[in-house]
C-alpha cells in the first residue's frame, strides 16, 4: 500500500490501493492503472503481480515498514525453472516514498491484509 518509485528510474511513481496498482511517468504524463494485478499465490503465502503471477514480491528492507521490495522472476523463485538465466523475465525494484510526517505514515497500512495474506508473514524474504 501507499506511494513507490522505480528504484532505477526515479521518474516512474507507482501508488498502490488494494490489489490496483497506478503507475506515473513523470517525463511524458503518462497514467496508467493495473486494476487487480496484486494477488495471492495459490497457497496464499506470496503476493504476485500481473494476471499471471509472473512475478512475486521479495522484501529487500523492512524497517518500521516496507521500504524497498524487488518484484523477481517467479521462475526465479521456485526453483523449478531449467531456462537459463539469460532467459528469464527481467524484474524491477520499488523503494517507498519518503512521507510527509505531518499526515498519516504511509507504513499505517503496509501491516495489514491484502486478499488475506498476512504482510507481516507473506513477505518475508525468500
Amino acid at each position: 500500500q501507499g506511494n513507490w518509485e522505480n528504484a532505477t528510474s526515479h521518474e516512474e511513481i507507482y501508488e498502490v490501493h488494494g490489489n490496483s496498482v497506478t503507475r506515473s511517468r513523470l517525463q511524458t504524463g503518462e497514467v496508467t492503472t493495473f486494476k487487480g494485478y496484486l494477488r495471492p499465490d495459490h497457497m496464499g503465502k506470496r503476493l504476485q503481480w500481473g494476471p499471471k503471477g509472473l512475478f512475486v514480491m521479495q522484501v529487500n528492507a523492512w524497517v518500521e515498514c516496507l521500504e524497498e521490495v524487488a518484484w523477481v522472476s517467479n521462475d526465479a523463485t521456485d526453483g523449478t525453472s531449467a531456462a537459463p538465466a539469460r532467459r528469464q523475465k527481467r524484474g524491477w525494484v520499488w523503494r517507498r516514498l519518503a512521507v510527509d510526517n505531518s499526515s498519516s505514515s504511509s507504513c499505517s497500512n503496509s501491516r495489514g491484509n491484502i486478499s488475506n495474506i498476512n504482510v507481516c508473514k507473506a513477505f518475508e524474504p525468500i
